[in-house]
């Protein structure tokens, strides 16, 4: 995410006349399968953070530019220094929708794709009044298994069951589904994992939570799914497909736009959340929840009880950035005994001075734990980030 273009790329109009194109030359050069996709509110002072997407070929090498397009998200131009994969809006955005451009590279050449349009940005309101408190503390929730060390496997690119490190790890995340424009859930993603197996395989380890996912960057059904007409068949729906699987946890990786340009907080999504997290108690369930940081905290504040973990999205950052990271949301109403944070090696390279600064810092300042973004990612480096967190 924060490798930067090279001075002589030029981002005009020609740039932009396929989403997904390939450089000429080799066939084996990256080609666009899933278009990059852009998380966080179009609101000024707010972070827009890029998913680079889904590739053919392997690529091991991504650059980004920011692109401000107008109201009808055409007619975009470069945005002058804006070349990581997260993007600070500014006040000279207002008016405009935003998109992301990645490269993706191998070598035998690059591909190129970018993501569709924001909503157009607006300022933020700073006359409302703020939210309320989070609530008084009732009888605690079951505690976060201390100690935590967890990973993602990504169900269109699963790790082989051999190569997992089961000995390091003891939550596993299947990412994911999705919401639908109703009630029911998208297990697109899904598409390369046999479920009921996957979830087998993870029990003949003990000791260790098998989780599904459901959400992720891009997915804006949640209003729909949320609704008073939809919201109890989707909780329904959801909690069964977690029971049914034998899964041992649910976790909510809400990264919808409208939700989180609207708030903090936001009435639906908390009324959506404290329904999943009960229900999903109610099954037996673990409940976690996946938080953008460094602002994404007052949104999940009034469920904050509801909750059992807290992933923190604290994806690319230095130790100095997270340790901010982590500050910012216990400021926003969340326990920092339920932080478990990210370490994002996909997008990022492993971080400088390894992983395991990162477990170092979780336990000395009383943190649920630690993750690793995704599987894969570390697996294709020898398991070398979650072997550091875990040694």
């Amino acid at each position: 995410m924060t490798r930067k273009l090279s001075c002589g790329l030029f981002l005009g109009v020609s740039l932009f006349l396929l989403a997904g194109s390939s450089s000429a030359g080799s066939a084996g050069a990256p080609h666009n399968r899933a278009l990059p996709r852009v998380a966080g509110p179009a609101l000024t002072g707010k972070t827009l953070s890029a998913g680079h997407g889904r590739w053919s070929h392997s690529p091991n090498r991504f650059r980004y530019a920011w692109l401000s397009c107008n109201r009808s998200g055409l007619r975009c131009r470069s945005l002058p220094g804006a070349k990581k994969s997260k993007y600070r809006i500014r006040a000279r955005d207002v008016g405009h929708r935003l998109r992301v451009l990645v490269q993706a590279f191998n070598r035998a050449g690059h591909g190129q794709a970018r993501s569709k349009a924001t909503r157009a940005v607006t300022t933020t309101t700073n006359g409302n009044p703020p939210p309320p408190p989070p609530p008084g503390a009732p009888p605690p929730p079951p505690a976060p298994q201390q100690g935590v060390v967890m990973t993602e496997d990504l169900g269109w690119t699963p790790v082989p069951s051999a190569s997992l490190p089961w000995n390091k790890i003891n939550q596993l995340i299947l990412f994911n589904l999705a919401t639908q424009n109703g009630p029911g859930l998208d297990n697109d993603n899904l598409w390369n994992v046999d479920v009921p197996a996957w979830v087998a395989t993870v029990h003949a380890h003990p000791g260790i939570k098998a989780i599904i996912a459901i959400g992720g960057a891009g997915n804006n059904n949640w209003p729909t799914a949320c609704n008073d007409t939809n919201r109890a068949q989707f909780v329904q729906n959801f909690v069964g497909f977690a029971t049914s699987n034998h899964f041992d946890g649910i976790d909510l990786d809400i990264e919808d736009e409208y939700f989180f340009s609207h708030g903090p907080p936001n009435a639906v999504m908390t009324t959506c959340v404290n329904a999943l997290a009960d229900a999903g108690h109610a099954a037996g369930l673990y409940v976690s929840a996946d938080v953008i940081t460094n602002w994404g905290g007052e949104w999940w504040a009034p469920s904050a009880a509801k909750i059992d973990q807290f992933n923190l999205m604290t994806f690319g950052s230095d130790l100095g950035t997270t340790q901010d990271d982590v500050q910012h949301t216990i400021d926003q109403g969340l326990p920092a005994s339920k932080f478990v944070i990210g370490i994002d090696v996909d997008e990022h390279s492993q971080p400088s001075g390894g992983c395991g600064q990162f477990g170092n810092y979780a336990t000395s300042a009383g943190l649920a734990g630690t993750f690793v973004w995704d599987a894969w990612a570390d697996y294709q480096d020898g398991n070398v980030c979650v072997n550091a967190l875990a040694p």
